[in-house]
């Protein structure tokens, strides 16, 4: 037997194992953190401008930021007057997008949720669903962001 059952383990080995289990549950965390950190892909593979087709035949761009706002527009030139603007969350299957109304006095009217159902993602394709239901679409991606 290497180790038998009789042994008594001096006050030494004692803090010697407990200081090396203490030492690889910290090395653990720091490579948990360390790769959830810097090699986990999230939501940043969506940041950029987005092309969305319409039904009518007319594209609606999707600039989506990494501060998690996004702004919807016509003509992905005019940036600086967009349609629409709000919040944008991506988790899991989905990519949420909040828009808040306001009034003139900046009380909140109402605050649609637009949900897109991602069911291909790539690097310069989205491929979405809006309502279980409905065809999919393909959103492709007109600029990728600056880095």
């Amino acid at each position: 037997m290497l180790l038998p059952r009789s042994r008594t383990w001096t006050p030494l080995q004692k803090r010697l194992i407990i200081g090396a289990a203490v030492v690889a549950l910290a090395l653990c965390g720091v490579g948990v953190y360390t790769y959830e950190r810097y090699y986990r892909v999230t939501d940043s593979v969506l940041v950029g401008t987005w092309a969305f087709p319409a039904l009518d035949g007319d594209e609606i761009y999707f600039r989506l930021d990494a501060d998690h706002t996004f702004r919807a527009m016509i003509d992905p030139a005019e940036q600086s007057s967009p349609a629409v603007r709000g919040i944008w969350f991506g988790g899991g299957n989905f990519l949420y997008m909040r828009q808040p109304f306001r009034d003139e006095k900046g009380n909140l009217i109402d605050d649609p949720l637009l949900i897109w159902r991602l069911e291909n993602i790539s690097e310069n394709e989205l491929r979405v669903r809006l309502n279980p239901g409905e065809i999919p679409r393909i959103v492709r991606r007109v600029s990728a962001p600056s880095r």
